[in-house]
């Protein structure tokens, strides 16, 4: 997040990648869908709307219970 405010765009979204992979393997606990939700919300915060729906579905199809991501997909779908 601090990169991204920072204006270092790629390489927030670079880390926030590999935040993912390792956390594809502990998704077990209850904020496993964390990075996945953070990278939603970069994109959000980039105006890229259609990005950050297409990644809270992605978030939603990892995680079926994320209830912010199911939130955010209503949200982001009207």
């Amino acid at each position: 997040m601090c990169l991204f405010r920072l204006g270092d765009e790629a390489k927030a979204h670079e880390f926030i990648d590999k935040s993912i992979e390792i956390n594809k393997q502990t998704n077990q606990r209850n904020d496993a869908d964390m990075p996945m939700l953070r990278k939603a919300q970069f994109y959000e915060s980039q105006n890229s709307k259609n990005k950050a729906l297409e990644q809270y579905k992605k978030t939603l199809s990892v995680f079926p219970n994320s209830e912010w991501a199911k939130k955010k997909i209503v949200e982001l779908s009207k």
